[in-house]
């Protein structure tokens, strides 16, 4: 489907604008990376339980990971070696703690953390910089991972306005946000959006919500255990709508989808 291709390539696009994953029980540790974050023009998400953001690291996709030792239900150690073995085996970790013992280096980096720094005021520059160091090894996207976009001949201007929505229905979605309240917090002028998705995608901003919500639950069949999950996860009201809604764009239900990828 034409209009997948775009959502994946304008996915990459918004990668871009980095993300950045903060996990620790500690506010005004979080308080401090989010601060520190958006100095760094990066994306902060914060989370305090490692169970909860474990669950949406599918979601937020983040470039870097910043996640605290020691917390309940689950600590750092055990939550970097779960994204290891289910996740992902490149993300970038930064492994932070204020009790740091003899082996704690040693037990990091054997847990799947890329890099290993003690909590301490003394240390905030070398964090800055660590975390500028991680962000920029990130790969960027090549040209040729944007063919699509490019045969559309959209100028810069254009193309930023796309972004800008993109960028937005994407968070509100992986937000869990209803449609009715994404559509609410669209900021882009109608004047230059609605010709803009009318003339190469042939959508009303609504139409595009709805096709791109849809083209990220495809991707989380593969990630969530259930179908409930995924309808959950991205605002649906229930997963007999999302299932509904599924095969209208897709023509079949979500588990017979998810069958022909795996044959």
């Amino acid at each position: 489907m034409l209009i997948d291709h775009y959502f994946t390539e304008l996915d990459k696009l918004t990668e871009n604008t980095r993300k950045v994953m903060i996990i620790d029980d500690d506010s005004s540790m979080t308080d401090y990376l989010e601060e520190l974050c958006l100095d760094l023009k990066v994306e902060p998400f914060v989370f305090h339980d490692a169970l909860v953001a474990l669950d949406n690291i599918s979601l937020v996709n983040p470039s870097l990971i910043i996640v605290d030792w020691l917390m309940q239900p689950m600590n750092g150690l055990n939550f970097m070696r779960a994204v290891r073995r289910k996740h992902s085996k490149t993300v970038f970790i930064l492994f932070l703690t204020g009790s740091a013992q003899n082996d704690t280096h040693k037990k990091a980096l054997q847990h799947g953390a890329t890099v290993f720094l003690e909590k301490a005021e003394r240390y905030s520059d070398i964090l800055e910089e660590q975390i500028k160091t991680l962000l920029s090894a990130t790969p960027s996207m090549t040209q040729s991972e944007q063919a699509h976009l490019s045969a559309l001949a959209m100028d810069d201007k254009e193309l930023a306005v796309l972004l800008d929505f993109h960028q937005a229905a994407q968070k509100r979605i992986k937000s869990g946000d209803k449609l009715k309240d994404i559509y609410a917090l669209m900021t882009q002028p109608k004047s230059k959006l609605h010709p803009l998705l009318n003339k190469y995608f042939q959508l009303s901003s609504q139409e595009y919500i709805i096709s791109y919500r849809l083209y990220l639950a495809s991707k989380l069949l593969r990630q969530l255990p259930s179908t409930q999950d995924v309808s959950d996860a991205l605002g649906y009201s229930n997963s007999a709508n999302f299932s509904n809604a599924f095969k209208a764009k897709y023509t079949a239900p979500p588990l017979k989808f998810l069958k022909t990828l795996s044959k």
